[in-house]
């Protein structure tokens, strides 16, 4: 009878730490891989703050890693939701342009531009007006509903007749599509902030 009982509970242990370590192993997967399913987007690292430094010094610090990831989840989201829809979102280009507007933490700027996009009623009701959507300026600061957003964005700018690849549609989005039609038409030198806008995504397009 007590061996009886030994047994069981030397089994139970040994399920118990089974268990245990299959979480742990679980935790370190998901920690290293990022959010785990359909879609996936890229992490920021340490490496790729150096990288970005040697763009912009000091836009980014690795002090901020666990920011910098922080609405992974809400672009995912975000991008598999559109997904059934029909759309066909990019939640890396997502991320990246909500990472170098704000380094994920969202504010009004002194030109009132605002949230993760960095944009202003204007160009919201613009992009409803495009894509039969219905944002609200508050929805900015929501990580999901403004990956969302920047989906629209991007899909409204690509579809300009000005603009012939994600280069383009990057510096759009920095610069405003009249300055970019003007620069097109040879009417505008584009400034150095807008070129190092796209040297930064170029950087963070060559992890993924």
């Amino acid at each position: 009878m007590i061996l009886s009982i030994l047994l069981v509970l030397l089994l139970n242990m040994t399920l118990t730490s089974i268990t245990n370590n299959y979480d742990n192993m679980a935790k370190k997967l998901n920690s290293e891989l990022g959010p785990v399913g359909d879609t996936n987007v890229f992490q920021v690292d340490e490496g790729l703050v150096n990288h970005l430094d040697s763009v912009d010094k000091g836009l980014f610090s690795v002090d901020k890693l666990s920011q910098y990831n922080s609405v992974d989840s809400d672009i995912i989201t975000a991008s598999d939701k559109l997904k059934t829809l029909g759309e066909n979102p990019d939640p890396n280009m997502i991320k990246s342009l909500m990472l170098i507007e704000t380094g994920m933490n969202p504010k009004k700027n002194n030109l009132g531009y605002e949230g993760y996009p960095q944009t202003n009623q204007s160009n919201i009701d613009y992009i409803n007006s495009k894509n039969n959507t219905d944002f609200k300026l508050e929805d900015m600061y929501d990580p999901e509903k403004a990956a969302t957003y920047i989906h629209y964005y991007v899909k409204t700018m690509k579809q300009s007749k000005h603009v012939d690849n994600m280069q383009d549609v990057v510096a759009v989005y920095n610069w405003g599509i009249g300055n970019f039609i003007k620069y097109k038409n040879g009417l505008k030198t584009m400034p150095k902030q807008t070129e190092r806008y796209v040297s930064l995504m170029n950087t963070l397009q060559d992890t993924f």
